[in-house]
């Protein structure tokens, strides 16, 4: 076969997938071939060899997308082996969309088996046509014919898989003008969502985000041929209409017309626009090659997917693409209406690391690799706590958000740009910041993380944590999964897969050797005031946690001398410490060939103004933990609280003014005077005491 590339339109998404053409008597064949990493033949058996039509359904919605019309199962054959399957299926596709040609295509249907099994060491799903008299050709929808069309997949020594996707259609039924290039259109969207879809079809039905449903001339052929299977459809219970939305799904009205016609306006709807939130348009190749369009329906906020044409490729940094969106005037990730999107956690990235975080196996020997790049990653985060820096003022755009009481500083050096913001908090427990922190399971990790980033938070998991070194050490060490929106919403999303260390260290300590925490250091009994504590966040290169396929439409980066680092503020003249300083690391790689991008460069200092937010952290998990572990505390308000005439904190009688409002975590009535309005809980000043805030310390019993 002839090698043949990509068209513009689909290479963007298409990446590492190969192309190959062949004429054979009249009938176009063509070959998409693409490498699997982390793929077993287990993975792939379990995809191809089809046991319900909910997985049939699932598979051809997340291999095809949009192009996807229905996807419906005949009939399923007893399968006499694991690796083997036959079944009989009902698909329409809508044509790719093309500009160049009017009226657009019609859509097509195929009626074909489905044969699976193990040929010689490969794996080979055959796509075959067959003609049944029960299923006649429909009205403004053309029958297609698959020949020698379907999977085969090859495993090879290194343990790498390779997959081919074979298709051919009969070329009178595609456009006359350009069969190939639907051919290679629909192949190599197939080959390259294939690594997404194995993930996918992994998890249980209830936990997808792939529901397709079947449109309205295909429920009533269905509701036909399971009735009278042997017996065609009358012509008169076929009068289609074209659907008013997309100008190219036919609606019929039969027996299901009732499904897919909106009688308050007068409006002929297929089923998919009729179930979509939003009025689906004509597909076009950006939406077909782009798997975040199947999301973009069922999230919160229904915004439409980012352009194919402005992603940058995973091999390039996100701040390489600030000459082509400079000029966009997009909206910005910090804006206040993505935090709508945090409802939808987890994400569609998730499937991918939990099949990653499965087959992560961490030993003794790699936990001790593990806690000498820690603590090397300390020594050189407070290395950088001593060297210069200049003053920092954030950039001035429609799209920042100004953050007060946050010192800015940066350091450029010829391969890392960094930011390091500090902040100055009440005296709260240094022990209790690095608690929150420690963040020793993906809820936790979730929990904190959405708190602390706000809206450009995407998604997180805990693959691996260790337990301390010993029974009274605050260290922690966990591997981390962290997905962050990029400066705009056109890029690509980021991911770092990292090592979090922390540890509390004497400053006086030469070598700085991590101190020893006793197991009842509360509030009450804080730690000595020549400590210091550090959290670091390292990246790490895991051959079991590899970058996500590239048609997920985020780019693997990577964490160098990033994280926290705490210490007590100077006392003032014979009085107490002041409170704790804070100061959060935030960098970005940077090409040797020139200086880091604004786009970059306002990602960093976003990122590193987010440590204004660990006071709010603090509390929200104080709150979290007070009404978890404290039996002491009532879950409702008691009755002679509510009826109390007086404010439980200044002890002033309550008024027609003067409102009685209860404490969320102590359940006092207190007045709004007495409320913390710091927060976004309503919280009496009583509570909000640095002196009694305690969290549930990691290392204690």
């Amino acid at each position: 076969m002839a090698r043949i590339e990509l068209a513009d339109n689909i290479a963007a998404s298409a990446a590492g997938v190969s192309l190959f053409h062949h004429l054979d008597g009249g009938k176009h064949i063509v070959k998409a071939t693409v490498v699997l990493p982390g793929t077993t033949m287990n993975d792939m058996i379990s995809m191809l060899t089809l046991r319900t039509a909910q997985q049939y359904s699932r598979m051809m919605q997340s291999l095809l997308g949009d192009l996807v019309v229905g996807a419906i199962t005949l009939h399923t054959a007893d399968a006499t082996d694991e690796s083997d399957s036959l079944s009989l299926h009902w698909l329409t596709l809508q044509p790719p969309h093309q500009r160049d040609v009017a009226p657009p295509p019609r859509p097509q249907d195929y009626v074909y088996l489905q044969h699976t099994s193990m040929i010689m060491g490969r794996l080979v799903s055959l796509w075959h046509s067959i003609t049944l008299p029960s299923m006649p050709p429909r009205a403004h929808v053309d029958r297609g014919t698959f020949h020698q069309s379907g999977f085969v997949v090859t495993p090879h020594a290194n343990g790498h898989i390779t997959a081919s996707f074979f298709l051919s259609v009969v070329p009178t039924l595609l456009s006359p003008s350009t069969p190939l290039a639907a051919l290679c259109h629909i192949a190599s969207t197939c080959a390259s969502r294939l690594l997404s879809t194995v993930a996918t079809l992994s998890l249980p039905s209830h936990l997808s985000i792939l529901h397709l449903t079947p449109s309205t001339d295909q429920c009533h052929m269905m509701c036909q041929t399971q009735s009278k299977p042997h017996d065609g459809i009358a012509p008169s219970r076929q009068q289609a209409i074209a659907c008013n939305t997309c100008q190219q799904r036919p609606v019929y009205l039969s027996c299901a017309s009732t499904k897919s016609y909106n009688s308050s306006v007068n409006d002929h709807l297929c089923a998919l626009c009729h179930t979509t939130p939003t009025p689906l348009s004509p597909p076009t190749p950006t939406h077909v090659t782009t798997p975040s369009s199947i999301a973009g329906v069922h999230s919160v906020s229904y915004r439409h997917p980012p352009s194919c044409d402005s992603v940058a490729s995973p091999a390039s940094s996100s701040s390489s693409s600030s000459a082509t969106s400079s000029a966009a005037k997009s909206t910005s990730m910090w804006t206040p209406r993505h935090t709508l999107s945090l409802a939808s956690i987890p994400s569609v990235l998730y499937p991918h690391i939990q099949k990653h975080a499965n087959r992560l196996h961490v030993t003794p020997e790699l936990e001790a690799d593990m806690r000498d790049m820690g603590q090397a990653a300390v020594d050189a985060l407070l290395g950088a706590m001593q060297t210069p820096m200049l003053a920092l003022t954030p950039p001035s755009s429609p799209d920042s958000h100004v953050v007060h009481d946050v010192e800015l500083y940066e350091a450029n050096t010829s391969h890392l740009y960094t930011v390091k913001a500090v902040v100055t908090l009440p005296p709260y427990n240094m022990l209790d910041v690095m608690a929150l922190l420690d963040m020793r399971t993906t809820s936790g990790f979730r929990q904190t993380m959405r708190t602390l980033l706000d809206g450009a938070f995407v998604d997180g998991a805990v693959l691996h944590a260790a337990p301390p070194s010993s029974p009274q050490s605050a260290e922690s060490m966990t591997l981390n999964w962290l997905a962050v929106q990029n400066s705009k919403v056109h890029l690509p999303h980021r991911d770092y897969v990292f090592l979090k260390y922390g540890n509390c260290y004497r400053r006086c300590s030469r070598n700085r050797r991590p101190a020893v925490i006793p197991p009842e250091s509360t509030a009450e009994t804080p730690p000595p005031n020549d400590m210091v504590a550090v959290s670091v966040w390292e990246s790490v290169d895991l051959a079991a946690c590899g970058p996500l396929p590239n048609d997920l439409n985020i780019l693997r980066l990577n964490f160098r001398r990033c994280g926290y680092v705490i210490e007590s503020v100077a006392p003032r003249s014979g009085g107490d410490f002041d409170g704790i300083r804070v100061s959060f690391f935030m960098s970005e790689e940077v090409l040797s060939s020139r200086s880091v991008s604004p786009l970059g460069k306002a990602w960093v200092v976003r990122m590193a103004q987010s440590v204004e937010r660990l006071r709010q952290g603090l509390m929200e998990q104080y709150v979290r933990e007070g009404r978890r572990t404290d039996d002491a505390v009532p879950r409702t308000v008691p009755s002679v609280a509510r009826s109390s005439s007086r404010c439980h904190c200044c002890a002033k009688r309550f008024s027609l003014l003067r409102r009685r409002h209860p404490c969320q975590l102590c359940c006092q009535i207190v007045c709004k005077r007495c409320l913390d309005k710091q927060f976004q809980l309503d919280l009496c000043v009583a509570c909000c005491v640095p002196t009694s805030v305690s969290l549930i310390k990691y290392w204690t019993p």
